[in-house]
């Protein structure tokens, strides 16, 4: 922005205002000098007058007279004019005033008049001479006594003050001008650009500096001015990291924050603010495009100036958030209000877990244990008669205690994946062959449930490098887990799983298709089955229990580990899909 330059101008009003006080100065004094002179002029016609007329009337036959050399003095006595004064230099002045101011029209009305007060006269013969004087008159027995005194003096001394004056204010203005001059040139510019420096540091532009050109204390001036703008630059950088950093981490916090002003304007999120905001406040239907439950309890914070802290559930989120009144400048009432947003699912679930962990462990532990030892016992009591039912006994207790090992296996593999700790043993296994193991494990239950499970490899797929144990413990965790959640025999004509095996030769990958027709997942859950310890137990209340929570998360780890995808598309009461993507 060009700034106005209002030094020259200040400048220029200084030298007018300092003329006129000068000019006006010097017009009283002139007039006090005037009045001065022309006084003692007076003082000395007066005095001359006086003199002469003493003289006269001592003397009244004796017409010569020794006064001033200036002065004529003159007696008009019946018609005749006659000069008295032997000592008269100006022989000019005297003819003047006989042979024309005596009979002049001012002469005579000067001496018509009775006015006893000196009066100055000048006048310019034909001859451009000038003729100046104080003249004074009185009648005495002899005749009118005129006594005029030169002031040719005068006006050479009023004429040479206007010269010294003129000279004085010449000098006056031109020794403002050059003052101006240099001051413009030497200290106005440079305060100028000192003065554009300090706006372009207040804008944080710190590319220039100032030029100094001696060491007055205006090039002190520009030194500190570079020093204060190094310091501004350095400052400002630290100071710009400084907030990057801390954004950084604003927006890192797991935690939502949000402001909110007097007129519902929301500032100042973080990226996990905008996040809540977009997915659970923001609403076009209210009258701030606020959630009407949020609107609600931020008008509360307003009307008490308290802060509330609520637990708001969104699906199968749970969230902590905090209203909190903000006053600014010492305010009684609150300017605005921040919210604090915290997922607390996890914490909700752990205590949860912890319960059901509890809970679904030991009863997995309890009902292979109790028939161990149940069998055990009927073994030591020799309660089985026949080495059949001995032989089937112990394999009965074999088959719980392998299904306690797969449990406890699943959760130490799962807890090692997790720590890093896990390693593949990658080797080239059957496809075919592979399915029917897992599947043959489920024969007898398969047969118990009536469900029918039929597998499909398409051709061109015989062999997949993978790691056969983990890979068969996610397999055999998804068909018990489509046996588990099976639907209600009476509620289906036919029950299956239905899995099936090929090649997407557009991405290169090994698909894997596990589909069955049970009970299906709610909508709500699909994003957080593959979740350690998640049970949609809405959607899947069964008369018997329902698993520890493990086996699908157990699933989703073995597959990234062969660096490859599931998901899942299910609908309630319909059947579940699981879709698993493998690399080739």
């Amino acid at each position: 922005m060009k700034r106005k330059n209002l030094n020259l101008r200040n400048a220029f009003i200084l030298i007018i205002s300092t003329l006129v006080i000068v000019t006006v100065f010097n017009q009283l004094e002139r007039k006090n000098y005037q009045s001065t002179i022309q006084q003692e002029y007076m003082n000395s016609v007066n005095y001359t007058l006086n003199k002469a007329e003493k003289f006269i009337n001592e003397n009244p036959d004796t017409h010569v007279l020794q006064f001033a050399p200036d002065v004529s003095v003159i007696l008009i006595e019946e018609g005749t004019i006659k000069e008295l004064n032997q000592e008269l230099t100006s022989a000019g002045l005297s003819t003047f005033l006989q042979s024309f101011f005596v009979n002049s029209e001012d002469g005579q009305e000067f001496l018509d008049n009775r006015a006893p007060e000196p009066v100055y006269f000048s006048y310019q013969d034909d001859f451009n001479e000038t003729y100046s004087f104080f003249s004074l008159k009185r009648r005495t027995k002899a005749g009118f006594i005129l006594v005029s005194k030169n002031a040719t003096a005068f006006e050479g001394y009023l004429h040479n003050k206007e010269l010294l004056d003129f000279g004085l204010v010449m000098s006056l203005i031109t020794i403002f001008f050059v003052l101006v001059l240099f001051l413009n040139k030497r200290v106005f510019t440079r305060i100028s650009q000192m003065t554009e420096l300090a706006y372009e540091f207040s804008e944080n532009k710190f590319e220039n500096s100032i030029e100094l050109q001696s060491n007055d204390q205006i090039d002190n001036l520009g030194i500190a001015l570079n020093k204060m703008g190094k310091t501004l630059e350095a400052t400002s950088l630290i100071n710009t990291q400084e907030r990057k950093l801390l954004m950084h981490v604003y927006n890192s916090l797991d935690t939502g924050v949000l402001y909110v002003e007097e007129d519902f304007t929301i500032t100042d999120l973080n990226t996990i603010g905008q996040r809540f905001f977009t997915a659970y406040m923001k609403n076009d239907e209210g009258r701030f495009g606020i959630d009407s439950h949020y609107e609600s309890l931020i008008f509360e914070v307003w009307r008490t100036n308290e802060p509330i802290q609520v637990e708001i559930q969104h699906n199968q989120l749970i969230f902590d958030v905090r209203f909190i009144p903000i006053e600014i400048d010492g305010k009684l009432k609150a300017q605005g209000v921040l919210l604090i947003t915290k997922d607390i699912t996890t914490d909700k679930q752990l205590v949860s877990i912890r319960e059901d962990l509890i809970t679904n462990v030991s009863h997995d532990l309890r009902t292979p244990l109790a028939t161990i030892q149940g069998y055990s016992e009927a073994i030591k009591d020799d309660i089985a008669e026949t080495t059949d039912e001995k032989n089937e006994m112990a394999r009965i207790i074999h088959d719980e205690a392998t299904q306690m090992s797969q449990m406890i296996t699943s959760l130490l593999t799962v807890s090692r994946t997790k720590a890093g700790f896990s390693e593949l043993n990658k080797e080239s296994v059957l496809i075919s062959a592979f399915f029917h193991k897992v599947i043959n494990r489920f024969s007898e239950r398969l047969n118990s449930e009536k469900i029918e499970c039929d597998l499909v490899v398409k051709p061109g797929t015989s062999h997949y490098e993978m790691d056969e144990e983990k890979m068969h413990h996610a397999i055999y965790n998804l068909i018990d887990n489509a046996i588990h959640y099976a639907a209600d025999p009476d509620l289906r004509y036919k029950r299956y799983i239905h899995i099936e095996v090929g090649l997407d030769e557009l991405v290169d990958d090994l698909v894997i298709t596990v589909s069955d027709n049970g009970i299906g997942i709610s909508k709500e859950s699909i994003p957080f089955i593959f979740e350690r310890f998640f049970k949609d137990n809405k959607a899947r209340t069964m008369p018997k229990n329902n698993g520890s929570g493990i086996g699908l998360s157990l699933v989703y780890t073995v597959i990234t580990e062969h660096g490859g995808k599931i998901e899942v598309e299910s609908t309630q009461n319909k059947g579940t899909s699981f879709v698993i993507r493998l690399p080739l």
